[in-house]
């Protein structure tokens, strides 16, 4: 019996869907519980936050250049149209991107030296934290009826 062309190619891209997720969960569980506990610290802050934690480990002269670099790294990898599985291709071109900030993530958690980690982001979370407060605080805008 002889496979369609595009019986292969669903063949391939459903292998590659599950080897990319298979690669991304062991990623996962190797990663010690301070790793996942900080991934879940970063996730719970708003985006404007993450990327002032981001520029916070970059701009620190006490971090290692290896971790420094890995950072703009992801970006440029994310951002440049040449991947590993072309974004062209529904679902399976998104997955390695996926892979990357999963692995990017987990390195980036397990080489910056916790000290620096925890200042930083100790520091980011104090800010999202008094700003969230200081929005709570602002009186409400007078809804004007309807017709005015």
């Amino acid at each position: 019996m002889e496979l369609a062309w595009w019986e292969i190619a669903l063949i391939v891209v459903l292998g590659t869907i599950a080897a990319l997720l298979a690669a991304a969960l062991v990623v996962w569980w190797l990663a010690s519980k301070r790793t996942k506990a900080i991934a879940g610290r970063v996730k719970d802050l708003p985006w404007r936050y993450k990327l002032a934690l981001a520029g916070r480990l970059m701009r620190d002269e006490r971090m290692p250049v290896l971790v420094r670099l890995l950072l703009p790294a992801m970006v440029v990898y994310l951002s440049l149209p040449i991947d590993l599985i072309p974004d062209f291709i529904p679902v399976v071109g998104q997955i390695d991107d996926v892979l990357v900030l999963v692995v990017g993530m987990v390195l980036l958690a397990k080489l910056t030296p916790a000290r620096l980690l925890d200042e930083h982001l100790g520091t980011v979370e104090r800010e999202a934290i008094d700003a969230t407060a200081i929005e709570a605080e602002r009186p409400a805008r007078p809804t004007l009826p309807p017709g005015s």
